[in-house]
């Protein structure tokens, strides 16, 4: 029996990793398995500089081993742009009281965090129709841009979504003041939108805002909300580069 202990064990392992398979929305589950593949291969790179080194090739292995542990820091994805640094592993990050929206650069993908709420610590890709539906509700009741937010990502993510199943109230907040409960557009909150550093530079800002637009621009199936958020964003840091550079020549 304590022989077949070990046999039993990988059985039910297996057997829970296929129900999280089964179970896991596909959205998720790919999330998940390019994660997965990433750390595999920076994992990879760290154990090949560990070898070299080990063989006195320390030249080599050494800056092998903090390439890798650099690009895992910066959220390098091999598939994106290639190199640490680029925009391959970059998030714009919107934020309301309910949602925390990133939209990844390389690939124009986006997903939100649920805040508050029943579906607090969930994703959108993983919510059913139905779930939406109740999401809607709790957005509309929050009292600020979390309707926009969250039809920003139904029309992007999942256009053949079906809403009739939501009250007029969710359906309204759509049209709310785009001012009421966000006040204004500060410098941090600028940089997560365009996923900047605070030392970015005038071009790097403006770079960043082209990339963004090509994704979210009404004339690609974006959210008009979202492109004035960007908007926003880009002058807000724009201004300040500005002002900083014209107090640096007094």
């Amino acid at each position: 029996m304590i022989r077949l202990l070990p046999f039993i064990l990988l059985l039910l392992t297996l057997l829970l990793a296929a129900r999280w398979f089964v179970r896991t929305p596909p959205a998720r589950l790919a999330r998940v398995v390019r994660e997965g593949l990433r750390v595999a291969l920076l994992a990879a790179m760290v154990a090949a500089g560990i070898y070299l080194s080990l063989r006195g090739l320390e030249e080599a292995g050494l800056p092998l081993i903090a390439y890798a542990i650099s690009a895992f820091r910066q959220g390098w994805w091999p598939w994106g742009t290639g190199l640490p640094g680029g925009s391959g592993g970059r998030k714009s990050d919107v934020r309301t009281r309910m949602l925390r929206m990133e939209l990844e650069h390389a690939s124009g993908r986006m997903d939100g965090e649920i805040l508050a709420g029943r579906f607090a610590g969930r994703w959108l890709s993983e919510l059913s129709d139905a779930e939406l539906r109740v999401l809607q509700e709790e957005c509309a009741l929050a009292g600020d841009q979390s309707s926009r937010l969250l039809e920003a990502w139904i029309a992007r993510e999942r256009p053949g979504f079906d809403a009739s199943g939501a009250s007029g109230s969710s359906r309204t907040a759509g049209g709310a003041d785009d001012s009421e409960g966000e006040g204004r557009m500060t410098p941090r909150r600028a940089r997560e939108i365009l996923g900047v550093g605070a030392d970015a530079t005038e071009d790097e800002i403006r770079a960043a805002h082209r990339r963004l637009m090509k994704k979210v621009h009404p004339d690609v199936g974006g959210s008009e909300w979202l492109a004035r958020q960007i908007n926003e964003a880009r002058d807000v840091l724009l201004g300040a580069a500005r002002h900083g550079r014209q107090r640096g020549r007094r």
